[in-house]
Parts: C-alpha cells; sequence; structure tokens
C-alpha cells in the first residue's frame, strides 16, 4: 500500500498539469529501496492541446482501461483504472485480464470480461479493501475514484471509501469558472463522514493563498 500510495501522489501531480500517462503497468513501475517511481511517459497526452481520442489505441497488456480500449475520450480516470489493475497485482500476483493471442483479443477481454475479485483468489484481503479495489477499476469512469488523491486518501484510511467531493477551477467534481482565476484549481474538499448514525460534513481549505 506504501508504495501504491507513492504512485498516486506522483500521479496526482502529473494529472494536476494536465498530463495523462495512459501506459502504466507493472513493467513500468521501478521500486527502489522504500521509493516506488512511475516510467516511461512516452505516450502521455498533454490534455491541454484538447482531448484524447483513440484513432490508434495505446496502452499494453491488459492494463488500458475500457475506454481506452475502445478508442474513446479518455482523461485521469483512465490512469486510475490502470492503477487499479496495478493494486490487483499487488495483491494477489498475477493479472486482473489475461492479454490475449493479439491486440484485439486483449481489447476486447478489457471490454467485455468482468474484472476478477481479488478475494476470490486472496480471501483474508478485507471487504474494505476489496470495495477500494472495485471503485478504482469499475468500468464506467464515473464511478471510479475522481482523482489520485482520493484513491490514496482511502487506502490510508485502511481501505475505507471516503465521501470526498472536490472543488476547483479544474479537474473537480465541482467546477467553479472564476473569470478573475480567484478560486485555485483545486479549492477546497468537502468531506462526508458517518459517525454512530449522525452525518459530520469537513470543509478542508486545499488553496494555496487562502482564498
Amino acid at each position: 500500500v506504501s508504495f501504491m500510495t507513492q504512485i498516486l501522489s506522483g500521479l496526482e501531480y502529473v494529472h494536476k498539469n494536465n498530463i495523462v500517462h495512459r501506459d502504466i503497468k507493472p513493467s513500468n513501475i521501478m521500486i527502489n529501496g522504500d521509493t516506488a517511481m512511475l516510467l516511461d511517459f512516452g505516450i502521455a497526452k498533454d490534455m491541454n492541446n484538447g482531448l484524447t481520442v483513440g484513432q490508434f489505441v495505446l496502452g499494453t497488456d491488459g492494463y488500458m482501461s475500457p475506454e481506452q480500449a475502445e478508442g474513446l475520450s479518455i482523461d485521469r480516470r483512465s490512469d486510475i483504472y490502470s492503477l487499479g489493475c496495478v493494486l490487483y497485482y499487488m495483491l494477489v500476483g498475477r493479472h486482473a485480464i489475461k492479454t490475449g493471442n493479439n491486440d484485439h483479443e486483449t481489447r476486447m477481454a478489457v471490454i467485455q470480461n468482468t474484472f476478477p475479485r481479488a478475494k476470490d483468489n486472496r480471501p483474508n484481503l478485507s471487504d474494505s479493501m476489496q470495495r477500494v479495489l472495485d471503485k478504482a477499476t469499475d468500468k464506467n469512469m464515473m464511478y471510479r475514484f475522481q482523482s489520485c488523491n482520493e484513491f490514496k486518501m482511502s487506502l490510508e484510511n485502511n481501505g475505507e471509501l471516503k465521501n470526498i467531493i472536490t472543488i476547483g477551477r479544474e479537474n473537480c467534481d465541482v467546477i467553479i469558472y472564476d473569470l478573475k482565476n480567484k478560486v485555485s484549481r483545486h479549492h477546497a474538499d468537502i468531506e462526508k463522514i458517518v459517525e454512530t448514525g449522525n452525518d459530520v460534513w469537513i470543509y478542508k481549505d486545499c488553496s494555496s493563498n487562502g482564498s
């Protein structure tokens, strides 16, 4: 989990600069002592130049997202799916999606096959961690973690899912279009916590200038 949170922290920085990696898989991750690093940005996409529409399907080895396999528009949530596949590999020791005899078979497996449950191969895995994995690899990108920070916070909270809404100008759940740019890119988090039947809401200022 510590290695995954390191990767998520680094990738969150990349995503905030509107870059999507597009080829996250175990062979593109290097472990050096206690440090995990994401490598090979050779096919990364600068989203500032417009939507990435898959005229050519990029990504390999069954770690591409369903929308990437279909050649549809992708964003940072495609990388989150791929990291979910990496997390499955870390927990189970095998690939979630087996590569086919050719690229077409692999793409069809990503699109059509049900994502395997890690608990079926590792029964001692906690239910909460399975829920995190399910959310990260949901075929519908709207139901996945919407940011690496959200993914990371769930892992750091012993696998418990947190209900968080992000607010800001870019890459947030709630986008505020402020012509004067008074609202920062990631302005705030609103988190819902359930405690003994009561809903507790926490507002966290994430702006750089306290606006």
